[in-house]
């Protein structure tokens, strides 16, 4: 959470003798337990749309006292080769995912981790975006003005996501 960075272990052989373990989240492709969300009326938050709304559902799971665990024989299928296509496509996807970073850990970080999110780690991940976005050599054709109209839509996430927190504005979840 200091960083926000999103981490992949790099094995998960500690786990290897284990059908199930828990979790603090599941970012992408999991199950809800029917009765969960019934008994405590927990459902995405329209907000998010897209990008940190399962991270968000997860903490809300754990807050009404539930863990969220991984089941190792699962089987879900998420194909997700190379996530820039889906930026360099979608100008909504990019800002969401700069705005909702920052929102996300406005309500689940620490005031040190926000803090260190807000002043440092964000704009390190725009720059690293930018460049991600500038350089890209991918599938498609995107010419100087649209790149650098999605780097502009990018900062207006992190925008949008600091006056959010300045603003100490509230989700709804209803």
């Amino acid at each position: 959470m200091l960083t926000s960075k999103t981490y992949l272990p790099d094995s998960l052989e500690e786990f290897s003798n284990q059908e199930v373990w828990d979790t603090v989240d599941v970012p992408n492709a999991f199950m809800v337990r029917a009765d969960v969300i019934k008994q405590h009326k927990i459902s995405f938050c329209n907000f998010f749309g897209i990008m940190y709304e399962e991270s968000d559902l997860a903490y809300r799971i754990r807050k009404a006292g539930y863990t969220i665990q991984v089941v190792r024989d699962a089987k879900i299928y998420h194909d997700v080769k190379d996530y820039m296509p889906h930026f360099m496509n979608d100008e909504w996807r990019l800002y969401v995912f700069a705005r909702n970073r920052i929102i996300f850990h406005s309500l689940y970080s620490s005031k040190l981790q926000l803090v260190s999110i807000l002043l440092v780690w964000i704009w390190i991940f725009a720059l690293y975006y930018s460049y991600k976005i500038l350089a890209y050599s991918g599938a498609g054709s995107f010419s100087p003005a649209k790149r650098i109209h999605l780097v502009i839509q990018y900062f207006k996430g992190n925008i949008d996501g600091l006056l959010f927190v300045i603003r100490n504005e509230k989700l709804s979840y209803s």
